[in-house]
């Protein structure tokens, strides 16, 4: 198979999504994203508030920050929001536009309902591969390999390009699916396919065949009703300092953390139907946006430089995930781990405002100018790692793995990279890495040990079918020792799981893929505890956050933090 040849891409548009097709004989069956822009109308004619929430659009105005829609939850009953410090003001849609305004007095709580709700239509494909536009070869193998196991293909490129200050941001991805009818039963079926190969079970691919709809029921707290509005109805408080407080906001779906809590937020409140229920989803400028995220990702009472770093990386990423999650949703991004975790107004500090206000439009760029996916985790162990190591396709400039620590003396011995004659020595040491330095040092994340029964991980891995596990090796490492793949060798049969998350969260969420892992044996000589032995938490790619502290401690400004943490990338305003 060729290169994937793009449709025509107009890049002075705000916002485009981005349809592919494959040349070669015979090509993969080629789809397009399902979040398209709506087609064009007819000179003033009236916009569904509906089409412009499900199309990935940065909403962008001259000189000003870009807005950015957020999912704050899904599947809900009922949503109860009220406004504070000004009024409520609700804009209810009716006949697929804009229909009548609702005012109502500040701190009047109103419980959104949904009755006569219809699911809509749609399709899911299992992903078991994401990849940048230009990986030709990589795309080729990995169609060849699927294609290999009697599975029909299917690629999708998703993704916007958008113009912003007179900068071109590229956010497109190349997607592979397996291909067939999408039905949830048949997704079902192939996803577990795809798992037994991964070791994880995939993502899913959405495709809209019908919205979601319902009549959503607004009624005061005494119980009186006070407006209904079609499948979508938008909130928020009158005056400057004014927000909306959303009730029981649900987080940490699926986690040991899950619960809920009361949240604040700026800007616009949308409730809409979803497919389980009313998806909740909070429309805020971007710079509002960060002063819920930086306190969320990072210790607010961290150094000013530490936090300017954050505010850098955070803006940066939420720029480069624009239209390439979340497919099918009336959204651009989600409040969670999944994008970047988002609390609102809830979790800002004087310091973390400070950070985001100080930095502006700040990000981070590549030398030939394109936007850095400038990733981070919490604790590196004392070595950064190589972007592809984790999650495969092209090496990027600015995310090359380095020691986190100018080398010198016995630890030049690992400056050119951790290899795995030289891991336990390492994992066995304590480097004076930034983030080994830092106040907010964790000495059980950045050298940690987990003991885990033999039968623990016979049952871990038992939907791989591989029987007794009789052996755990590392089929190769990258430059900080993480693991690019494990071999499980079984009583039936030996399976590979390939990239160091699928990894990790095979084994109950291991802190990071620097690891060594050894088999002890009972008095009978059978293997009864696998004991793993590594350093580090989170994948390791990008800035190190506890690092980070250490250095903005040490006297070093979140530029040369950013330029460390970065292989040199520089930092550019563009707004």
């Amino acid at each position: 198979m060729r290169r994937l040849a793009l449709l025509l891409v107009p890049l002075l548009l705000p916002w485009m999504a981005v349809a592919a097709e494959a040349a070669g004989t015979p090509p993969p069956s080629i789809d397009a994203s399902t979040r398209r822009p709506s087609p064009p109308k007819l000179e003033g004619a009236p916009e569904d508030p509906l089409d412009r929430l499900n199309r990935p659009a940065l909403d962008l105005a001259p000189g000003e920050e870009p807005r950015i829609t957020v999912r704050l939850m899904r599947g809900q009953p009922r949503v109860r929001l009220r406004a504070v410090g000004g009024g409520l003001a609700a804009s209810l849609r009716a006949g697929g536009v804009e229909g009548k305004s609702l005012h109502l007095p500040a701190e009047v709580w109103l419980t959104v309902g949904l009755e006569q709700h219809a699911r809509g239509k749609r399709q899911q494909f299992p992903v078991v591969a994401e990849l940048p536009p230009d990986e030709a070869a990589a795309l080729e193998a990995v169609v060849r390999e699927w294609k290999g196991r009697d599975e029909a293909v299917k690629i999708v490129e998703v993704g916007s390009v958008f113009g912003l200050a007179g900068r071109v941001i590229d956010t497109r991805q190349t997607l592979v699916l397996i291909d067939g009818p999408g039905s949830a039963q048949w997704a079902s079926a192939a996803s577990d396919r795809v798992a037994a190969v991964l070791g994880r079970p995939p993502d899913l691919y959405e495709k809209v065949l019908e919205r979601a709809s319902g009549e959503l029921t607004l009624i005061r707290e005494d119980g009186s009703p006070v407006a209904t509005a079609e499948s979508l109805a938008s909130f928020r408080a009158e005056g400057e300092e004014s927000y909306l407080e959303i009730d029981e906001v649900e987080y940490g779906r699926g986690y040991d953390w899950h619960g809920r809590e009361r949240r604040s937020f700026f800007g616009t409140v949308h409730v809409a139907a979803g497919p389980e229920g009313l998806t909740v989803v909070n429309e805020v400028g971007l710079e509002t946006l960060l002063r819920g995220v930086v306190p969320a990702e990072t210790f607010a009472s961290a150094h000013a430089e530490a936090l300017a770093a954050q505010a850098v990386t955070a803006r940066g990423e939420i720029l480069a995930k624009v239209g390439t999650r979340h497919l099918g949703e009336p959204t651009l991004l989600c409040a969670e781990q999944h994008c970047q975790v988002y609390k609102g107004t809830t979790a800002s500090t004087a310091a973390t405002d400070a950070a985001v206000k100080r930095t502006r439009g700040k990000v981070l760029v590549e030398e030939d100018g394109s936007l850095v996916h400038a990733v981070y985790s919490a604790v590196c162990g004392g070595h950064t790692e190589n972007n592809e190591v984790v999650w495969g396709g092209a090496s990027r400039p600015a995310l090359r793995g380095r020691l986190d620590f100018p080398a010198e003396g016995e630890w030049l011995r690992y400056a050119a990279g951790i290899g795995e004659r030289d891991l336990g020595s390492w994992l066995a040491a304590s480097p004076p890495a930034w983030c080994n330095r830092s106040s907010f040092r964790n000495a059980s994340k950045f050298r940690w040990t987990k003991r885990m029964s033999a039968a623990d991980v016979n049952r871990r891995v038992a939907h791989l079918g591989v029987g007794e596990v009789k052996a755990l090796e590392v089929s190769g490492r990258g430059v900080s020792g993480r693991v690019k793949a494990l071999k499980i060798v079984g009583s039936r049969r030996t399976v590979t799981v390939h990239r160091e998350l699928p990894v990790r969260r095979l084994f109950g969420n291991l802190n990071s893929g620097m690891f060594v892992v050894a088999g002890e044996k009972d008095a009978s000589g059978k293997i009864a505890t696998w004991v793993f032995t590594g350093g580090g938490w989170g994948h390791g790619v990008g800035m190190c956050q506890v690092g980070a502290i250490g250095m903005a401690e040490a006297g070093h400004d979140h530029e040369t933090i950013l330029r460390h943490y970065y292989n040199g990338a520089r930092i550019q305003r563009i707004y």
